[in-house]
């Protein structure tokens, strides 16, 4: 239900942006005032900055200077909200996924939360795990990342039959 909501939010913040584009004053803010009701009730910060923009700029350009200031100031809010949750998510352990290129899949419980972009991990082949394991294999970075569509595109391999498109 909440990605049908946020579906929904985006829709109609884009159809305002339309309608703004085209000066349809009216129309931005009667869809957009739907939409940040929408995007009031959901945990995405970013849809609400997106549709309080919106919201600032429409009253920009009818120049109400007083809903500007105020549309302003929710927008500086909410960006502080959205930087503060994107520092939150990047600190978590799990997020230094993001940086592991090759090699065997990285200990999340050993990882401080600050390694750099730049940090690689063993070889690009995949490993075989010693101790009571017996033989594991370790996915590499490479091979979990061919398993995607565009990561097997970019590597130079077939995307498997089953993902792909169809419209060929």
């Amino acid at each position: 239900m909440e990605n049908l909501k946020r579906m929904l939010t985006c829709s109609l913040i884009v159809l305002g942006q339309i309608h703004f584009a085209t000066g349809q004053y009216d129309e931005v803010k009667n869809v957009v005032d739907t939409a940040v009701q929408l995007a009031d009730q959901m945990p995405d910060e970013a849809v609400q900055l997106w549709a309080s923009t919106l919201m600032r700029d429409l009253y920009r350009a009818e120049g109400n200077s007083v809903l500007e200031a105020s549309c302003a100031q929710q927008c500086s809010a909410l960006l502080h909200k959205y930087q503060v949750s994107i520092e939150m998510a990047t600190a978590q352990p799990e997020h230094q996924l993001v940086y592991w290129l090759e090699g065997p899949m990285p200990d999340l419980s050993a990882q401080p939360a600050s390694m750099g972009a730049t940090a690689s991990y063993g070889s690009a082949s995949g490993a075989v795990a010693s101790g009571s394991g017996g033989g594991m294999i370790q996915p590499t970075a490479a091979s979990l990342f061919s398993c995607l569509p565009m990561g097997a595109m970019l590597m130079g391999q077939a995307a498997p039959p089953s993902q792909q498109s169809g419209y060929d």
